[in-house]
């Protein structure tokens, strides 16, 4: 990439426009405005877009059609009934529609890349990706878009403009190694993807291998199909050979909600999509003692909360397929038909390039380790960003086989991928169960083992059984000692003492899980793990901490959450508006709170300070107590034992596994019916 990186965002109003430029290099803001007396500079607009890339949040759907009009000498009113056009009358989802209706096209010299898609999440806003990047300042538009502006208000507004410029350049730091790739997939295939999806690479880059242009399939509203396990899918228990010829004889209907509103005038409760069929929804599946669901998305066992620990009766192992819905693809020669045999081809080389790349950065990795040449690591990093991208490209064609809208939809296609997948698991924790080995849990593409000591060997003959007769590859992990509240959220302590954290346990961040994850009081978990991992006292992480975006909860608030600060009469003081993300901390005046727009107390916000800019000195005021008391129902969500106590001098209910962690002296120990009755 040759050309420099400047964020760019636009502001409009009925008398304002706004273009605003940072440049990270010299830390510099170039701005670019319009208003009743002062001409919008278009040469010198020009002359800079000539020079530079553009990053932009959305800016495919609003910041480069905006300005791609305004350069078409657009006056401040047609600019505001464009913004209108594309928030209001959402034509922004329509580019193409909104550039035929202006009789414009974006020029040539724009270089841009839009990382909205690039990040992880779905319908995330530019304020919520900078409260999970801990901003400095999560700050709302400060007046109504249809608010004629005078010049303080305009000078308002330019600085709201440049606090979106800077999280937007955060965001593009957290999420550049995801552009790399992108930039890498790019360059094998002859494709512009360093704006696009996961899912959206796939279909891009397997368009660009066709030697013809695919047309979408139609599939009707209540189209159903029946799904065909393919020949290795068997079972010795009869309670699993009759679930097998239920999956069999069961119909997979698709349904298209806007279709269905078309044709009925009405569409309440329909989603688009394949329904699971009536016989299998929430049915429970028992093998052994594990209780087992299909769906749509891939099984998931129901296990409750519960701590396992390896010891020398019995040793936890957890084993995934390698590249699973991909593998599936392939080892079933699955085509849609819309685009016939090429595309196993193409898949397949996409496949097999990924595993060679992936060797081979792991090959020259090792000569650098021993050799020390820069060359070679700046090889074997090359290697690695192009293996990751084309994981993105395999994995992404899975996802586009449920998508109407792409050349590579195919339901029945999606159904025999994720219920072959979850037959074949089940298949294999059949076979364990019934040789005496114990399966914790089960998800999308693998099971966690306790294997009773003496019996490895078994579990490995097992897998190596169950690989044979799917033709599917396994990889094994084992752990110390395992912690889940349910399938989605656990802490798992592999035996070199890393932990790997999951949903509630993981950290806030954009990069956190497949969707990213707000910060929700991440010292909590902290201090469970630090105290699973090392026996740390779950106070002592906790009250040891100055990093105050370690005790942040993000929310987001419909229509916009604001303050409402209680005085020491008992009353209220007038609500304070906030935004729509909102931040706060956990602090000792309790009665406070954030309301909604109706008014109503936001979930969990007892107690917030609101942190919409972050204090360059840790608060004095924290309310260790809620913090401490959090983790401790983290410890009793997986299952491990803890007591309930009531101080009495503070009328305080909290949760503590060791009575001095928190208060040393004036605590008397409760029940638990009585501590859920007080909280």
């Amino acid at each position: 990439m040759s050309r420099p990186l400047n964020e760019l965002d636009l502001e409009c109003y009925p008398d304002y426009f706004l273009a605003k430029f940072y440049d990270e290099r010299t830390k510099r803001f170039h701005s670019f405005g319009m208003w009743p007396g002062q001409p919008l500079d278009i040469a010198g607009l020009v002359n800079l877009l000539s020079q530079v890339t553009v990053v932009t949040f959305n800016g495919n759907k609003y910041d480069i059609l905006m300005l791609t009009l305004a350069l078409y000498n657009a006056t401040n009113a047609q600019l505001k009934e464009a913004n209108d056009d594309i928030i209001v009358r959402k034509m922004g989802n329509t580019p193409w529609v909104f550039l035929e209706k202006w009789g414009i096209q974006i020029p040539d010299y724009i270089d841009t890349i839009d990382i909205m898609d690039v990040a992880p999440g779905v319908r995330i806003g530019l304020k919520m990706y900078m409260g999970r990047l801990h901003a400095p300042t999560l700050q709302d538009l400060p007046y109504d878009p249809d608010t004629a502006l005078d010049g303080a208000g305009r000078f308002v507004i330019a600085d709201y403009c440049g606090n979106d410029l800077i999280g937007t350049n955060l965001l593009r730091h957290e999420v550049w190694e995801r552009v790399q790739l992108r930039i890498a997939i790019g360059q094998r295939y002859g494709v512009d993807v360093r704006s696009k999806s996961d899912a959206q690479i796939a279909e891009a880059v397997i368009k660009s291998q066709l030697d013809f242009y695919p047309q979408k399939r139609y599939v009707p509203h209540g189209y159903s199909f029946n799904y065909e396990p393919p020949a290795y899918i068997e079972y010795v228990t009869p309670q699993m050979k009759e679930l097998l010829q239920v999956v069999r004889t069961a119909p997979f209907v698709v349904t298209d909600k806007e279709e269905a509103l078309m044709l009925y005038g009405e569409a309440t409760g329909i989603r688009t999509g394949v329904n699971i069929p009536k016989e299998l929804y929430g049915r429970d599946i028992i093998i052994g003692e594990g209780v087992y669901r299909l769906g749509i998305g891939g099984l998931h066992s129901q296990e409750s909360s519960a701590s396992y620990f390896s010891d020398q009766h019995c040793k936890l192992r957890d084993i995934d397929v390698k590249s699973y819905y991909p593998s599936l693809i392939l080892t079933m020669g699955m085509v849609p038909e819309q685009l016939g045999p090429a595309f196993l081809i193409i898949f397949r080389a996409i496949y097999e390039r990924r595993l060679l790349t992936k060797s081979e950065s792991a090959r020259i990795a090792d000569l650098w380790e021993a050799m020390g040449s820069p060359e070679l690591k700046a090889e074997a990093d090359l290697l690695r960003t192009e293996s990751d991208g084309l994981k993105i490209v395999l994995n992404g064609t899975f996802g586009k086989l449920f998508s109407k809208y792409s050349i590579l939809y195919a339901p029945e296609l999606g159904i025999r991928v994720t219920i072959t997948g979850q037959l074949a698991l089940l298949m294999l924790i059949e076979m364990m169960e019934c040789s005496g080995i114990n399966v914790l849990s089960a998800n999308t593409d693998g099971i966690v083992l306790r294997i009773p000591t003496g019996m490895e060997s078994i579990a490995d003959q097992i897998v190596k059984w169950w690989e044979a007769r799917t033709g599917l590859e396994m990889e094994a992990t084992e752990y110390r000692s395992i912690h889940q509240r349910d399938v989605n959220n656990y802490i798992a302590i592999d035996t070199k003492g890393k932990a790997k954290r999951k949903g509630v346990f993981n950290n806030g961040g954009v990069l956190s899980g497949p969707q990213g994850k707000g910060p929700n009081m991440d010292i909590c978990a902290d201090a469970v793990v630090a105290w699973l991992k090392d026996g740390t006292p779950i106070c002592n992480t906790i009250r040891e901490c100055t990093d105050i975006r370690k005790f942040i909860v993000l929310r987001g608030v419909t229509g916009g959450g604001s303050y409402v600060r209680a005085r020491n009469d008992g009353g209220y003081e007038s609500p304070q508006y906030l935004g729509k993300a909102v931040r706060w901390y956990y602090h000792t005046w309790r009665s406070s709170y954030i309301a909604d727009a109706k008014g109503g107390r936001v979930a969990g916000s007892l107690g917030a300070m609101p942190l919409m800019k972050l204090p360059d000195v840790f608060p004095p005021d924290i309310d260790y107590a809620k913090y401490v008391a959090e983790a401790m129902e983290m410890v009793a969500d997986i299952g491990l034992p803890v007591r309930y106590w009531h101080h009495a001098e503070s009328d305080s209910y909290f949760i503590d596994h060791e009575r001095e962690d928190y208060f040393e002296q004036g605590c008397d120990e409760i029940d638990k019916k009585t501590y859920d009755k007080r909280k």
